[in-house]
């Protein structure tokens, strides 16, 4: 499940980099402390998209939410692929963070 949306995530980082030409970059987050989010995209040296990807429709992640409450990250995903749920968290980190199911995610990326 994880490769289908890294596949797509790769793809994304290399259009982005091919027209625009802003250097793109598909990483893992992990802390010392075992805080883990599967995707972060970085782009220009920033991170701009983070993904935390699920078998089915969770509560958010505790992990993900760690992480977008202290970087400033403007996209985060919690993605589902059994689930059905599209639910915006407005009030998670400055940015907001939106449950979504994996087919409409991957859909939307490009």
């Amino acid at each position: 499940m994880e490769n289908v949306v890294a596949l797509q995530l790769l793809r994304l980082a290399h259009w982005i980099e091919g027209t625009e030409g802003i250097r793109t970059e598909l990483r893992y987050f992990r802390t010392p402390m075992g805080h883990e989010v599967d995707f972060v995209l970085i782009k220009d040296r920033r991170p701009w998209m983070v993904v935390e990807v699920k078998a089915d429709d969770r509560p958010l992640d505790t992990n993900l939410k760690y992480l977008i409450e202290r970087v400033s990250i403007p996209l985060a995903f919690q993605v589902s692929f059994a689930g059905t749920n599209d639910v915006f968290l407005p009030n998670i980190g400055k940015h907001g963070v939106r449950l979504v199911p994996a087919r409409r995610f991957l859909a939307n990326l490009c």
